[in-house]
């Protein structure tokens, strides 16, 4: 059996059905059990609305993505079982990690951006 295609096609369904039910149906209320949810992300309304918008944009093509090399990898020849075992949960951390990285470096970009928005905003009126 093909460990690799049959890992990556499974793990690409699983996002993009998870992607297409945050885009369609997301989180209205900030909270521990649905969405996106890190510490960064439910600072503020705003970013909890960002998170989720992103999350369900990025999430969605990583799966994607992984799904359709889950696809190609169909075609290769099978490697060893330990070998195939490696590259998939590669592909697999690869899938789920890029998007939360990505967020939260957007997030932080946007905290930045809004305090330096606040302080210019504070040093106008001193003047």
């Amino acid at each position: 059996m093909h460990l690799l295609p049959l890992t990556w096609l499974l793990t690409g369904a699983i996002l993009v059905l998870t992607a297409a039910l945050l885009r369609y149906h997301p989180p209205r209320n900030i909270n521990w059990l649905y969405g996106y949810r890190t510490p960064r992300s439910m600072r503020s309304r705003e970013a909890w609305d960002f998170a989720q918008q992103q999350s369900a944009r990025l999430m969605g093509r990583s799966g994607a993505m992984l799904f359709l090399a889950g696809a190609a990898s169909l075609f290769l020849p099978p490697f060893g079982i330990w070998t195939e075992l490696l590259i998939a949960l590669g592909g697999v951390f690869w899938a789920l990690f890029r998007p939360i990285l990505r967020i939260e470096k957007m997030l932080k970009e946007r905290e930045e951006k809004e305090k330096k928005k606040k302080e210019e905003g504070k040093e106008e009126l001193i003047k």
